[in-house]
């Protein structure tokens, strides 16, 4: 349980905990990959994230060695799918 939930449950007894589990954007498959990774966190709430979403695309990992690596990648991404004709920009957030 994260700390600040739990020194608040501490300091007040009559809590009631609303647990905000469906997810309205992500794909089922990009959620099942998250809720993999956030059980191995000790100090966590327990919660099961899940979508009435499609079950989307498989998710792919790539491990940077640096920033600049990184950063290469994501726009090499984004022109791929703009080259390919992908229209939706609410989809993601470029800073220069």
């Amino acid at each position: 349980m994260s700390k600040n939930i739990k020194s608040f449950t501490d300091q007040f007894t009559d809590v009631e905990i609303f647990k905000l589990e469906q997810n309205y954007r992500s794909t089922n498959k990009i959620l099942k990959v998250a809720n993999s990774l956030i059980s191995h966190n000790k100090n966590r709430l327990g919660k099961e994230l899940w979508t009435a979403s499609e079950r989307g695309e498989t998710v792919k990992i790539f491990e940077a060695y640096n920033n600049d690596e990184e950063s290469s990648f994501i726009v090499d991404k984004i022109k791929m799918l703009e080259r390919d004709g992908y229209k939706n920009r609410n989809s993601y957030f470029v800073q220069k």
